[in-house]
């Protein structure tokens, strides 16, 4: 993924300039979303997970966050990653089993979307 993110930034950055069209703000966007789903594909491939929030129920300052309001509807299936290498942020994460599997369907229809784009040029 970080391949095909920094191939098609070199692309943006040579074409945009010579042929300005509505699909290079389409390319943008592709690029913006690929940079937000790196991050969190980064948490998943790098955090250390654990079935219980390391940080004290009463500590609430440092408790762990929901990645979405739709977190907690499976509480069975909820788990706890905290990145391993500090990076954007400090805290704690929790995710649900379905966002780890939903994440990996964005990033593969993201993958092909850029790649549809970039046949197309």
């Amino acid at each position: 993924m970080d391949w095909l993110i920094n191939n098609a930034k070199i692309l943006v950055g040579n074409e945009i300039q010579l042929h300005l069209s509505e699909s290079d703000q389409y390319l943008r966007e592709l690029l913006g979303k690929a940079e937000q789903l790196k991050i969190l594909r980064n948490t998943v491939i790098h955090g250390r997970w654990s079935q219980e929030c390391s940080w004290p129920a009463e500590d609430d300052a440092h408790m762990c966050s929901p990645l979405s309001a739709r977190t907690f509807d499976e509480p069975d299936a909820v788990y706890h990653v905290e990145r391993s290498r500090y990076r954007r942020y400090a805290r704690e994460q929790a995710w649900a089993l379905s966002e780890v599997e939903g994440l990996a369907v964005q990033i593969m229809d993201l993958v092909d979307d850029l790649r549809w784009f970039l046949v197309g040029l």
